[in-house]
């Protein structure tokens, strides 16, 4: 007799859930509550003034900021009357590019979508979803962009966490210990202790479960290139080297870390040619920014203590990026478009 009582009540209570959940989503949608997502979408919107559109999709290498690559791109086709739409996230991977390239695709309808894989943990980015617990995040991940209450609700969550998380490397004995002490990505201390091997994978590419990655990662660029045809754009795609392919300074600064590295990532590509012979075998547009970088590498590209590039190092792998969209047959999807008088 009991059970049907306790029944009804667990409707009513998944009744009121779902109603209030709804509630929430329209209110924080139409923008009653301003919310992060809400301020991203509308940001977005005034991107597009209705002239040709390029897309931007990669991680913190490719994001806006000042000196960056990514807003050294948006000035670039700003001046030939083109928006940019730059949808990069910091630590993100493929799976990701991907997912945004789903989403947004058909709202910015772009001429032109450029991707930039970073050499240094996108293979492992995609390595480390292989998994229960991965494909969990990534599937979180997924709700929160399309849905604004998820977003606040699970965001919540998530930066308690983040907190808890921050707190205990901060506790560390290591923390603030000299030769790390400036480090700009704490995380790299859970890094090194869950994946003390994360540069040897990403970079020699010899192991079962990098290979796996390897081929999940082409199977991503496969989907980015047809979603990218479907829209009638012209897909683009970089490869950015992480710090230990180009100099030779910053060895010690992993090594003090605990992370293992490699000497010969200054000398080898592995992960370049494998990039090349897969864009080669599927007609994809594919350009290494390493050789670039390599060539000036007498003075520093990177920020200390960071895989990043300071302002040199976004200089030079723009005007690499500027050269090969202006000298490889990519020209007409960045210079046929003539802005009207009084558009800029």
């Amino acid at each position: 007799m009991l059970r049907i009582p306790l029944i009804r009540a667990s409707f009513y209570v998944l009744y009121l859930v779902v109603v209030s959940v709804g509630l929430l989503e329209v209110t924080l949608r139409f923008g009653l509550v301003t919310t992060t997502p809400y301020e991203e979408r509308q940001a977005l919107q005034r991107r597009l003034t209705g002239r040709p559109a390029v897309l931007v999709l990669g991680d913190s290498f490719s994001i806006e900021g000042t000196g960056s690559v990514g807003s050294q791109l948006r000035d670039y086709f700003a001046a030939r009357g083109m928006d940019v739409v730059n949808l990069a996230k910091m630590g993100e991977g493929p799976s990701f590019y991907l997912d945004r390239l789903r989403q947004y695709g058909g709202m910015v309808k772009p001429r032109l979508v450029l991707v930039n894989y970073f050499a240094g943990n996108d293979l492992t980015d995609t390595a480390y979803q292989m998994n229960a617990r991965g494909e969990t995040k990534r599937l979180v991940k997924q709700v929160m962009s399309r849905s604004f209450a998820a977003n606040e609700i699970i965001g919540l969550v998530h930066n308690g966490l983040l907190q808890r998380r921050l707190a205990t490397i901060e506790r560390s004995s290591d923390y603030g210990r000299p030769g790390i002490e400036k480090i700009t990505n704490p995380f790299m201390f859970e890094l090194r202790t869950e994946h003390p091997d994360f540069l040897i994978e990403n970079l020699n590419m010899t192991s079962a479960e990098a290979m796996t990655a390897w081929e999940a990662n082409e199977a991503t660029l496969l989907e980015i290139k047809r979603v990218t045809d479907a829209l009638d754009a012209e897909l683009v795609v970089h490869i950015f080297p992480p710090d230990v392919q180009v100099q030779e300074s910053h060895f010690t600064f992993y090594r003090t870390l605990g992370i293992q590295t490699d000497q010969a990532f200054l000398v080898t590509d592995r992960p370049q040619r494998r990039f090349a012979e897969f864009c080669t075998a599927h007609g994809l547009s594919c350009y290494d920014v390493l050789p670039a970088l390599r060539a000036v590498n007498d003075r520093e590209l990177y920020l200390e203590q960071d895989t990043h590039w300071n302002l040199a190092g976004n200089s030079v792998a723009f005007e690499e990026i500027r050269h090969n969209l202006e000298s490889n047959g990519l020209r007409s999807a960045v210079s046929q478009y003539q802005p009207v008088a009084g558009e800029r």
